[in-house]
């Protein structure tokens, strides 16, 4: 007979790793920047320096397909130039961004509240707050 105790501790070890799994992030797709929180230090000549030029409230960005665009708040909403190139993991809980000739940087995924995601880079208390774009009515 099979123990009791081995077969209930399988199944919450189960229940635990599904419950955790389900935190995958879908980064695809068209955002609008809510919010940038910055880096603390001086980061001159950084790789997040150069995305924070990028980074800021009201602009968009459009994850597709490995290529990351941006447009900048007040431009034609048709006009997205080229940014970075991104990856991100099979679990869905990290993402590198390479801009070119800055190094690449590795950021946190989280789902927050109201359909938003949260990049993080930690080593520079670097976060900033996706929320999907939502094209104007005409």
């Amino acid at each position: 007979m099979r123990n009791p105790n081995l077969l209930i501790f399988i199944f919450f070890l189960t229940t635990i790793t599904f419950a955790c799994n389900r935190e995958k992030v879908n980064l695809e797709g068209r955002w609008e920047i809510a919010q940038v929180s910055g880096p603390k230090a001086d980061v001159a000549k950084d790789s997040v320096s150069h995305l924070l030029l990028h980074w800021s409230v009201g602009n968009k960005l459009d994850f597709t397909a490995g290529e990351l665009i941006a447009n900048r708040k007040g431009a034609n909403d048709s006009t997205y130039y080229g940014l970075a190139s991104y990856k991100v993991a099979k679990d869905g809980k990290t993402v590198v961004i390479d801009a070119g000739s800055y190094k690449p940087l590795k950021f946190e995924l989280r789902n927050a509240d109201d359909d938003q995601v949260e990049l993080t880079y930690k080593r520079q208390e670097v976060k900033v707050v996706l929320k999907p774009y939502e094209a104007p009515e005409e």
